[in-house]
């Protein structure tokens, strides 16, 4: 039945019965004629704004975009126009290390037992300066060879100048004389040979004491001592070198830079480098190397640099910056809500009014909350940064998808 005639039947019924009552209380029939007509108004709005109340806006879903009917789309779903920055200096991050090319690590080249040490940490040493000795029972015997081989070559060479002799008489043979003088030339080589080995550590050979002395192979500075009075040594053992010397007057400072910033790096590329220690100081240094390949766990490439250090100021194991002049670059940012990851490809969404536009990107690094994004976006897009995950979710539920 309609409505309409419904609420009429109750209107007459309440009238009649409101007669009845008039009749009763002595109530003039206008006044409550206007009292009812109040109440049939009020009962006639409440319906009209129930029936009234606006559905929610259904939008529109295709493959990529979400459009909802003009000016209904969500207060929920909030866009900002991505960041802008144009910058011409990198900066990495990086330790500073010795200089390989300057810096040696001083094996004990026999075995042997630690008598004394000659140097100490920090010590200022110059080429063939002594840093240990140890009683070494190997070495004593390179010493017994080179005084042995001496004394058979002496033999040698006394034994050829007589045979040559007896040659030139005739009393021995061609063949007989050729065995002397191999003999000499085979006692020489071992004296040469044996000889170098003991001039290697500073012995002329004069005698036989079990007695070697470690020296500094160059001009340095003894950064690292690992060996005490007493120990024994071997010639075979692995682990840290007795001593290690270094010239610090220039150093390498090993940086961490990311694939994207490869294109703005080479070798001789100069950079500036800035410590905590000297808030006030920077100093100069190059790329040196560039390595070949991406760490696989940091993602990250390995640049090697020469850094000068005449002033000993900078040390080694310091963690530094670098500081280079690149090209001028534009980098634009987004906030890290407005990025979504799905599968293994990166997504935004774009409004233009109440129409938005998903659209694959392209990102590079995320710092304090920002992503930066390579492609895909244009500086003056405006982009979802809250509100992706729900435009998402109507795409996943569009009809007709698998």
């Amino acid at each position: 039945m309609d409505r309409h005639i419904i609420r009429t039947r109750i209107a007459i019924r309440v009238t009649q019965g409101a007669h009845s009552s008039c009749r009763a209380s002595g109530l003039q029939p206008p006044l409550l004629l206007a009292a009812l007509a109040l109440l049939t108004g009020s009962l006639a709005g409440c319906q009209r704004s129930a029936d009234e109340t606006p559905s929610p806006a259904v939008p529109r879903v295709t493959d990529s975009v979400v459009e909802f009917p003009q000016r209904q789309s969500p207060d929920s779903i909030v866009a900002a126009p991505p960041e802008v920055h144009t910058s011409r200096a990198l900066t990495l991050s990086g330790r500073l290390v010795w200089n390989e090319d300057r810096t040696v690590r001083v094996q004990a080249p026999f075995s042997g037992r630690v008598l004394r040490i000659r140097v100490q940490l920090g010590d200022h040493v110059v080429r063939g300066s002594a840093l240990a000795d140890l009683s070494s029972a190997e070495y004593g015997s390179a010493q017994a060879d080179f005084r042995k081989f001496e004394a058979a070559g002496n033999v040698a060479r006394r034994t050829f100048e007589r045979t040559r002799d007896l040659y030139a008489r005739g009393i021995v043979s061609r063949s007989e004389l050729e065995q002397a003088e191999a003999a000499a030339t085979s006692a020489d080589t071992d004296i040469t040979r044996s000889r170098v080995v003991l001039r290697t550590y500073g012995d002329a050979g004069s005698q036989i004491d079990n007695l070697l002395t470690l020296r500094s192979p160059i001009d340095g500075i003894v950064v690292e001592r690992n060996i005490n009075p007493g120990q024994e040594l071997r010639s075979d053992q692995s682990g840290a070198p007795p001593f290690v010397l270094t010239d610090p007057a220039s150093l390498w400072i090993q940086l961490d830079a990311r694939e994207e910033d490869l294109g703005q790096l080479r070798n001789g590329s100069e950079f500036l480098v800035q410590s905590p220690a000297f808030p006030e100081a920077s100093f100069k240094g190059h790329i040196i190397r560039v390595a070949d390949f991406v760490d696989p766990n940091t993602r990250t490439v390995k640049i090697l640099g020469l850094v000068p250090n005449a002033g000993r100021s900078l040390k080694g194991q310091m963690y530094v910056t670098a500081s280079l002049q690149v090209d001028a670059s534009v980098n634009v940012t987004a906030a890290a809500s407005a990025v979504l990851l799905i599968g293994d490809k990166h997504y935004v969404f774009v409004r233009q009014g109440d129409r938005f536009e998903r659209r694959e990107v392209a990102v590079g690094v995320e710092q304090s909350g920002r992503v930066t994004l390579l492609h895909g976006v244009e500086r003056g897009d405006s982009l979802v940064t809250d509100g992706a995950l729900y435009l998402e979710s109507l795409l996943e539920q569009r009809p007709g998808r698998a």
